[in-house]
């Protein structure tokens, strides 16, 4: 229960103890329950273009694999490509 307290300043913890153990259960039961509840507040940051970063890279990593299966390379690929297009 001690440990709770600490984050409070020093004359607060003073006058916490002197009401006595039940006092120290529940001011220490209040300051968990504030921690709890500031850390569940903090919403985790996601950067806006993780979705199409991690799109772009699955979309590389298929490529990669079509064209490791298919015994081609980059180049090769590059080149039937603008071929197709023409």
């Amino acid at each position: 229960a001690a440990e709770a307290l600490l984050t409070l300043p020093k004359d607060e913890q003073a006058a916490i103890v002197k009401e006595g153990k039940k006092a120290t259960q529940q001011a220490a039961k209040k300051e968990r329950e504030k921690k709890r509840t500031s850390k569940a507040a903090v919403a985790p940051v996601q950067p806006a273009g993780t979705q199409h970063v991690l799109r772009i890279l699955t979309t590389m990593d298929v490529l990669l694999r079509h064209l490791k299966s298919e015994g081609m390379d980059a180049a090769e690929m590059a080149d039937v490509f603008m071929a197709e297009a023409d």
